[in-house]
Protein backbone atom coordinates (compact mmCIF):
# COMPACT_ATOMS: atom_id res chain seq x y z
CA UNK A 1 0.00 0.00 0.00
CA UNK A 2 1.02 3.48 -0.50
CA UNK A 3 1.86 5.85 2.05
CA UNK A 4 0.91 9.67 1.99
CA UNK A 5 2.41 11.56 4.59
CA UNK A 6 0.16 14.49 5.26
CA UNK A 7 2.64 16.22 7.84
CA UNK A 8 3.31 19.14 6.35
CA UNK A 9 7.44 19.77 5.88
CA UNK A 10 9.16 21.68 7.65
CA UNK A 11 10.11 24.72 5.61
CA UNK A 12 13.23 26.50 7.23
CA UNK A 13 13.04 30.23 8.37
CA UNK A 14 16.27 30.68 5.81
CA UNK A 15 14.44 29.18 3.53
CA UNK A 16 11.67 31.50 3.39
CA UNK A 17 13.39 34.44 3.79
CA UNK A 18 15.28 33.78 0.61
CA UNK A 19 12.10 33.21 -1.39
CA UNK A 20 10.88 36.08 -0.01
CA UNK A 21 14.04 38.02 -1.19
CA UNK A 22 13.76 36.55 -4.09
CA UNK A 23 10.25 37.43 -4.64
CA UNK A 24 10.37 40.87 -3.58
CA UNK A 25 13.65 41.14 -6.35
CA UNK A 26 11.96 39.72 -9.39
CA UNK A 27 8.51 42.26 -8.54
CA UNK A 28 11.22 44.91 -8.35
CA UNK A 29 12.77 43.49 -11.39
CA UNK A 30 9.45 43.71 -13.35
CA UNK A 31 8.21 47.33 -11.79
CA UNK A 32 11.63 48.61 -13.29
CA UNK A 33 11.24 46.89 -16.27
CA UNK A 34 7.73 48.23 -16.90
CA UNK A 35 8.24 51.92 -15.26
CA UNK A 36 11.20 52.05 -17.53
CA UNK A 37 9.12 50.76 -20.68
CA UNK A 38 6.66 53.61 -19.49
CA UNK A 39 9.40 56.25 -19.59
CA UNK A 40 10.64 55.32 -22.51
CA UNK A 41 7.16 55.53 -23.92
CA UNK A 42 6.19 58.54 -22.64
CA UNK A 43 9.74 60.32 -23.67
CA UNK A 44 9.77 58.70 -27.70
CA UNK A 45 5.99 60.35 -27.67
CA UNK A 46 7.30 63.49 -26.90
CA UNK A 47 10.17 63.80 -29.06
CA UNK A 48 7.68 62.18 -31.47
CA UNK A 49 5.18 65.33 -30.75
CA UNK A 50 8.27 68.21 -30.59
CA UNK A 51 9.70 66.62 -34.29
CA UNK A 52 6.00 66.94 -35.41
CA UNK A 53 5.88 70.64 -33.74
CA UNK A 54 9.23 71.28 -35.80
CA UNK A 55 7.81 70.34 -39.05
CA UNK A 56 4.90 72.22 -38.81
CA UNK A 57 6.40 75.49 -37.56
CA UNK A 58 9.26 74.61 -40.65
CA UNK A 59 6.48 74.51 -43.31
CA UNK A 60 4.56 77.70 -41.63
CA UNK A 61 7.64 79.19 -41.74
CA UNK A 62 8.13 78.51 -45.19
CA UNK A 63 4.48 79.57 -45.71
CA UNK A 64 5.02 82.94 -44.42
CA UNK A 65 8.54 83.34 -46.28
CA UNK A 66 6.73 82.73 -49.53
CA UNK A 67 3.62 85.88 -48.26
CA UNK A 68 7.17 87.90 -47.12
CA UNK A 69 8.46 87.77 -51.00
CA UNK A 70 4.89 88.83 -52.30
CA UNK A 71 4.75 91.51 -50.06
CA UNK A 72 8.46 92.87 -50.66
CA UNK A 73 7.04 92.47 -54.54
CA UNK A 74 4.29 94.38 -53.80
CA UNK A 75 6.06 96.97 -52.01
CA UNK A 76 8.42 97.52 -54.73
CA UNK A 77 5.71 97.06 -57.36
CA UNK A 78 4.08 100.09 -55.15
CA UNK A 79 6.83 102.26 -55.25
CA UNK A 80 7.08 102.17 -59.00
CA UNK A 81 3.69 102.85 -59.09
CA UNK A 82 3.77 105.61 -56.84
CA UNK A 83 6.58 107.03 -58.64
CA UNK A 84 4.86 107.26 -61.77
CA UNK A 85 2.40 108.57 -60.40
CA UNK A 86 4.20 111.26 -59.21
CA UNK A 87 5.89 111.47 -62.53
CA UNK A 88 2.11 112.09 -63.57
CA UNK A 89 1.30 114.23 -61.30
CA UNK A 90 4.35 116.61 -62.06
CA UNK A 91 3.45 116.38 -65.46
CA UNK A 92 -0.26 117.17 -65.62
CA UNK A 93 0.50 120.27 -63.17
CA UNK A 94 3.58 121.34 -65.43
CA UNK A 95 1.37 120.84 -68.42
CA UNK A 96 -0.59 124.13 -68.13
CA UNK A 97 1.97 126.28 -67.24
CA UNK A 98 3.63 126.81 -70.49
CA UNK A 99 -0.03 127.42 -71.78
CA UNK A 100 -0.44 130.05 -69.77
CA UNK A 101 2.82 131.36 -70.10
CA UNK A 102 2.53 131.59 -74.09
CA UNK A 103 -0.92 133.05 -73.49
CA UNK A 104 0.28 136.14 -71.22
CA UNK A 105 2.75 136.65 -73.54
CA UNK A 106 0.27 137.00 -76.26
CA UNK A 107 -1.34 139.27 -74.69
CA UNK A 108 1.06 141.30 -73.87
CA UNK A 109 3.09 141.07 -77.55
CA UNK A 110 2.42 144.81 -79.42
CA UNK A 111 1.86 144.09 -83.45
CA UNK A 112 4.69 145.77 -84.24
CA UNK A 113 6.63 142.99 -81.94
CA UNK A 114 8.62 140.07 -83.37
CA UNK A 115 10.06 137.35 -81.22
CA UNK A 116 13.19 136.04 -82.73
CA UNK A 117 14.37 133.57 -79.93
CA UNK A 118 13.00 132.74 -76.91
CA UNK A 119 14.85 130.10 -73.67
CA UNK A 120 12.42 129.26 -70.71
CA UNK A 121 13.98 127.46 -68.05
CA UNK A 122 12.83 126.38 -64.52
CA UNK A 123 12.42 129.81 -63.47
CA UNK A 124 13.18 132.53 -66.20
CA UNK A 125 12.16 133.42 -69.42
CA UNK A 126 15.03 135.17 -71.85
CA UNK A 127 13.20 136.73 -75.36
CA UNK A 128 15.58 138.20 -77.79
CA UNK A 129 13.55 140.21 -81.11
CA UNK A 130 12.90 143.02 -82.74
CA UNK A 131 10.83 146.01 -82.93
CA UNK A 132 9.59 148.94 -84.49
CA UNK A 133 10.61 151.48 -81.93
CA UNK A 134 12.16 151.57 -78.58
CA UNK A 135 9.15 152.52 -77.04
CA UNK A 136 7.37 149.53 -78.46
CA UNK A 137 9.90 147.31 -76.27
CA UNK A 138 9.27 149.47 -73.64
CA UNK A 139 5.36 149.15 -74.23
CA UNK A 140 6.16 145.06 -74.05
CA UNK A 141 8.20 144.98 -71.10
CA UNK A 142 5.52 147.11 -68.81
CA UNK A 143 2.52 144.87 -70.15
CA UNK A 144 4.63 141.78 -69.22
CA UNK A 145 4.89 143.10 -65.26
CA UNK A 146 1.30 142.99 -64.75
CA UNK A 147 0.93 138.98 -66.37
CA UNK A 148 0.76 136.74 -63.48
CA UNK A 149 3.38 134.45 -64.36
CA UNK A 150 5.84 136.94 -64.95
CA UNK A 151 8.31 139.29 -62.72
CA UNK A 152 11.11 140.71 -62.57
CA UNK A 153 11.20 142.10 -66.43
CA UNK A 154 14.84 143.67 -67.08
CA UNK A 155 15.57 144.82 -70.39
CA UNK A 156 18.95 143.41 -71.23
CA UNK A 157 19.54 144.93 -74.33
CA UNK A 158 18.28 147.69 -76.74
CA UNK A 159 20.06 148.44 -79.92
CA UNK A 160 18.78 150.50 -82.81
CA UNK A 161 19.41 149.22 -86.43
CA UNK A 162 19.65 151.28 -89.46
CA UNK A 163 21.27 149.11 -91.72
CA UNK A 164 19.76 146.13 -93.60
CA UNK A 165 17.02 145.02 -91.67
CA UNK A 166 16.30 141.38 -91.57
CA UNK A 167 13.92 140.03 -94.36
CA UNK A 168 10.26 140.73 -93.98
CA UNK A 169 11.08 143.55 -91.61
CA UNK A 170 10.55 147.45 -91.74
CA UNK A 171 13.57 149.84 -92.17
CA UNK A 172 14.40 151.60 -88.69
CA UNK A 173 13.83 148.78 -86.14
CA UNK A 174 15.86 147.76 -82.56
CA UNK A 175 17.01 144.60 -81.67
CA UNK A 176 16.11 143.50 -77.93
CA UNK A 177 16.76 141.52 -75.65
CA UNK A 178 14.66 140.95 -72.32
CA UNK A 179 14.84 138.61 -69.14
CA UNK A 180 12.11 137.57 -66.83
CA UNK A 181 11.64 135.43 -64.36
CA UNK A 182 8.31 132.94 -64.23
CA UNK A 183 6.30 130.71 -62.24
CA UNK A 184 5.14 127.90 -64.17
CA UNK A 185 3.53 125.81 -61.43
CA UNK A 186 0.01 126.47 -60.68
Amino acid sequence: MIRINLVPVKVTRKQLQLRQQIIMAVAVLLLSVVTVGWMSNSINSQIAKVEQNTADTQAKLRQLDSTVKKIESFKQQKAQLQEKLDVIQKLVKDRTGPVRLMAELGVSKPIKLWLNEMKLSSSSLEMKGIADAESTVIDFAQKLKNQEHISNVRIRELTGNEGSPPQGTLRGYVEFSLVTAVKLSS
